[in-house]
């Protein structure tokens, strides 16, 4: 045929510099914003062309809405147009057809040779008339290749031989990668999940306090000493995330006059119990496991929450084998009744 229409995804395309646009979608995740196409049109019975760009885009991933930016739709009748809205996984096909208007009648890439007036199909038509952006997946590479897309071969042997790669793979074991087993069907069958965090809560309630007098029951007070409000031995290291602080009396209120509860977090190894060294709860930003507050009603529930006070990115780290104790650092004189505390914690597994 006289007329050839180029397409590339680099400037100056040609018979030497037909190029697909291929897309690592773990360097460049989805969504793509743009992606420069290139035309050009070579007509052997005319070194004097003047052309007009007819590019469609043949084939996109379903539910797509990949469009040219000059047109909004899937046609450009620009030299050089830009394919945008990329989101989906899998490849974009385009093709574009070349019309010479300096002669006359006009030649287009399309007309077939054999048949004057009738045009040619797409299975006629040369490869370098068309062009795949390419959208390799980010962990294995893979492509899906679009309708109408030539040459695949190479993508299906590349997808066997991953898909046997996984089948040969040997069950995980300790400090080696490789197939795990489901106990139960997961809860989207598409989109299997491995927990590697498990969430661990440690509660605990008291209604007295141990002083130095001896066990004063029924109220919270200032502990010192070895005594505390409650104490949790912990068997794995495990991440403190946040806690919360509950008292069923929280004692007087704002107005009342008197000072606040305080409550810490201490932690320590057997020996640091028994001697009475446990310390506050300090992460690595200098946040100790520290709250206080008072009721907003005389005698009324005290909620205090880390959360809300210290951070929800505030975290404490938990050591295996070390002990952890919620301690009253300062109470009112009307001291309150009933606390409860919850410390939660992740774990990985």
């Amino acid at each position: 045929m006289s007329v050839t229409a180029y397409t590339s995804s680099v400037a100056a395309p040609g018979a030497g510099n037909h190029v697909d646009k291929t897309i690592d979608l773990g360097a460049n995740p989805l969504p793509i914003a743009s992606v420069q196409l290139y035309g050009a049109g070579v007509d052997s019975q005319d070194g004097a062309a003047t052309w007009t760009y007819a590019w469609k885009i043949l084939e996109a991933p379903p539910g797509g809405a990949v469009t040219f930016q000059d047109s909004g739709t899937d046609t450009s009748t620009l030299q050089n147009p830009v394919l945008v809205n990329l989101s989906i996984w899998g490849n974009v096909r385009v093709g574009l057809i070349v019309t010479n208007t300096h002669v006359n009648p006009a030649r287009a890439s399309d007309d077939d040779p054999d048949n004057p007036g009738s045009k040619l199909t797409v299975l006629q038509l040369p490869s370098v008339s068309f062009l795949q952006v390419r959208l390799q997946d980010a962990k294995y590479g893979l492509e899906k290749p679009a309708s109408g897309e030539r040459n695949w071969f190479a993508l299906y042997r590349k997808l066997v031989a991953t898909v046997a790669a996984m089948g040969s793979a040997a069950l995980a074991a300790v400090n080696q990668l490789g197939l795990i087993e489901l106990e139960d069907d997961a809860l989207d069958p598409a989109h299997p999940k491995a927990i590697t965090q498990e969430r661990i809560k440690y509660q605990g309630t008291a209604d007295g306090t141990q002083t130095a007098l001896g066990f004063a029951p029924g109220v919270i007070t200032t502990q010192t000493g070895a005594s505390f409000c409650m104490i949790w031995e912990i068997e794995e290291e495990v991440f403190l995330e946040t806690f919360q602080v509950v008292m069923q009396n929280g004692g007087p209120d704002v107005g009342g006059g008197e000072a606040s509860y305080k409550f810490e977090v201490h932690s320590g190894t057997k020996a640091d119990v028994e001697n009475n060294t446990m310390a506050v709860l300090v992460n690595g930003l200098g946040t100790s496991a520290r709250l206080e507050g008072q009721p907003p009603v005389a005698q009324g529930p005290l909620v205090l929450d880390s959360q809300a006070q210290i951070g929800v990115n505030a975290g404490w780290v938990l050591p295996i084998r070390h002990y952890v104790a919620l301690v009253c650092t300062q109470a009112p004189v009307s001291a309150g009744r009933g606390v409860s505390a919850t410390l939660n914690c992740k774990r990985k597994v």
